[in-house]
C-alpha cells in the first residue's frame, strides 16, 4: 500500500499539470502570447523608449485599462533576449530621470514588471503620460475602448 500511494499521487499531479498547460494554451495566440480579454478598439505604437537611450515616448489616455506589450525583446550578440519586461509610466508634466549608480527612476506614477508572454496592465486616469521601458523593445499600447489610447509621440 505504501508503494502505491506515491505512484497515484505523482500520476494525479502529472495529470493536473498537463490539464493546466492545456488550459493555458487556449489563452495563447500563434506566437505564444496570451490573448486580450477583448478586441482592441484603439492602439498606439511607441517605438523603443528606454532609460538606456534616454528617450521617453508619450501617449494620451481617455482613462481606464491599458494593455502594454513589448514586441521586440532586447538582447543580441552574447546577451540572450529578456524574458520579462519592466515598464515605467508618469505624467508628462514631471519627466523621469534615471540614476545609473543607484538604479532609481524618479517621477514614476506606475511601474510594471511582467512576463513577455503576458500583457502589462495599467489602470490610468484621463491624461497625458510618458513611458519608459527598462529593456527597450518596440512598445505598443492597446485599449478595449475607442479612443482609450491616442496621440502617440513615439521614439524612433
Amino acid at each position: 500500500m505504501i508503494k502505491v500511494l506515491p505512484t497515484i499521487f505523482f500520476a494525479g499531479l502529472s495529470a493536473y499539470v498537463d490539464y493546466q498547460k492545456s488550459q493555458n494554451q487556449k489563452l495563447l495566440d500563434k506566437n505564444g502570447v496570451k490573448t486580450l480579454s477583448c478586441e482592441p478598439a484603439s492602439s498606439v505604437e511607441l517605438g523603443s523608449p528606454s532609460f538606456l537611450n534616454g528617450k521617453t515616448a508619450e501617449f494620451t489616455t481617455a482613462g481606464g485599462t491599458i494593455y502594454v506589450k513589448p514586441r521586440i525583446f532586447s538582447g543580441g550578440g552574447w546577451i540572450p533576449p529578456f524574458s520579462s519586461a519592466e515598464i515605467f509610466v508618469g505624467y508628462t508634466a514631471t519627466p523621469p530621470t534615471y540614476d545609473a549608480i543607484t538604479g532609481i527612476t524618479t517621477n514614476v506614477l506606475k511601474r510594471l514588471e511582467f512576463n513577455n508572454t503576458d500583457y502589462g496592465i495599467l489602470d490610468l486616469p484621463v491624461g497625458r503620460y510618458w513611458l519608459w521601458s527598462g529593456e527597450g523593445g518596440d512598445i505598443i499600447l492597446y485599449s478595449c475602448e475607442e479612443g482609450g489610447v491616442s496621440d502617440p509621440k513615439p521614439v524612433r
